[in-house]
């Protein structure tokens, strides 16, 4: 069964938005002091009684490419510490068990391979920000009136 969703406008007052259940509404407040925006600023929020207690706010497509660029993120950390490890410069060796690679070369292959990974995923995320419209939602809205 799929969850009901309200929306919820920020009022044009500097008054605190106030729900009946006190989560969301800590939730909102924040997204809400978070912006310069008093006009514009919606939320998804569950129904009260609904079993999803959880405020959706971006898109699954941004959600995945955000944790794929996590995760690529540490691959890249993990590649650079043994290429670190490989240089004879330097006193200081991270630990083996913290390094991706095993030995120069192979740090350097999982260090491209993460870079392309990272390149996808980046080209994935500006095509579908571009295709549904997220960027002109999401970042064009600012303009004079409101700063």
């Amino acid at each position: 069964m799929a969850a009901k969703w309200r929306k919820v406008y920020r009022p044009a007052s500097d008054k605190v938005v106030r729900h009946d259940n006190d989560l969301n509404s800590l939730a909102i407040n924040a997204l809400i002091r978070g912006t310069g925006n008093t006009d514009i600023m919606t939320a998804a929020l569950p129904v009260i009684g609904s079993r999803n207690p959880f405020i959706r706010i971006h898109p699954f497509a941004v959600r995945v490419t955000h944790w794929i660029n996590a995760l690529a993120i540490v691959a890249m950390i993990a590649s650079g510490w043994q290429i670190y490890n490989a240089s004879p410069l330097f006193d200081f060796r991270f630990p083996k068990s913290l390094t991706l690679g095993g030995w120069l070369a192979g740090a350097l292959q999982w260090h491209f391979a993460v870079l392309w990974l990272l390149t996808i995923n980046g080209l994935i995320y500006l095509l579908y920000s571009w295709l549904s419209g997220h960027f002109r939602r999401d970042f064009a809205p600012i303009n004079a009136r409101i700063c």
